[in-house]
């Protein structure tokens, strides 16, 4: 990772101490204060615990934006099961690649033929089907997605502050994982000239962009300016990899500012439908018997 050298920037998060595992403890330089543990709720809506208190993360408050026409027509034309097949497919192969971003952005190597034994330490992979998941080769879809992230980190001479970090809003109590804050350079054009700028990215893989995307890394920006009181100018956006011909879509998000405030509307919906609301947890059973 580059080393960070601007005034006001929050001090270089290690590795270890990221969030990549379901309620992994995690005692973070970049955070204001306390310890943060994330959540994955048995219901599949995330937490994280901030100072003892349960923040739900900006994915899980956007379960309440309104369904996309796309999204109603694929629920519609599957049955529960198929749907349900597919979410976890799609979600699986998108862990998989954001781990492989997050082994390339910390100077690693992979190979076609999968993650390593190695790796998985480094990234602090419990989750069995996960880990035997990325284990396996790459598939061709991945490839392209990991080929266009490449082919953007030079189109863009990217400069990486920070990956996987978590930012939090004690103002407005949500949380989340952003992917990416650095510097990327935007190419000249016509009516502009080469510049570059502070952004906050999040990876995509799925087969669109949805609306919700954009509230989403606005929630991330206002967090992070919150927790680390950085007043220089950041644009946010979006690269859906694996698309056209170049691999990938990347998407500057206009006026983030109004952005928050849509999230923030979206979020009023979400406390209202879950009053109070916790990580549910599942408890299994020490063992199986019965008497004979």
């Amino acid at each position: 990772m580059n080393k960070i050298k601007r005034r006001g920037r929050p001090k270089k998060i290690k590795h270890s101490e990221l969030p990549l595992t379901p309620s992994k403890p995690l005692t973070s330089p970049n955070l204001t204060s306390g310890r943060v543990i994330r959540h994955d709720g048995a219901d599949e809506k995330r937490f994280y615990e901030v100072d003892g208190e349960y923040y739900p993360s900006a994915t899980t408050i956007l379960d309440a934006y309104p369904m996309a026409y796309g999204l109603r027509d694929f629920l519609q034309s599957n049955t529960k099961a198929e749907a349900e097949q597919k979410k976890n497919d799609a979600a699986i192969q998108g862990s998989k690649i954001h781990h492989t971003i997050e082994l390339l952005l910390s100077g690693r190597v992979v190979l076609p033929e999968g993650i390593t034994d190695e790796q998985i330490a480094f990234l602090g992979l419990v989750d069995r089907k996960l880990v035997r998941y990325c284990q396996e080769p790459f598939s061709e879809r991945e490839d392209e997605m990991l080929k266009g992230f490449m082919q953007f980190w030079t189109d863009y001479k990217v400069k990486l502050d920070f990956s996987e970090m978590i930012v939090y809003s004690k103002k407005y109590k949500f949380a989340g994982t952003l992917d990416f804050m650095g510097e990327v350079t935007i190419p000249a054009t016509k009516k502009e000239k080469e510049k570059k700028v502070n952004i906050l990215l999040d990876w995509k893989t799925g087969k669109g962009l949805y609306p919700e995307y954009d509230l989403q890394v606005a929630a991330y920006l206002h967090a992070h300016k919150e927790m680390n009181k950085d007043r220089r100018k950041f644009q946010i956006g979006l690269l859906h990899l694996g698309v056209n011909k170049a691999g990938y879509r990347f998407k500057l998000i206009e006026n983030p500012a109004k952005k928050f405030k849509e999230f923030l509307i979206i979020k009023s919906v979400w406390d209202i439908v879950n009053p109070d609301a916790q990580p549910k947890t599942y408890e299994f059973m020490a063992e199986y018997k019965v008497k004979l």
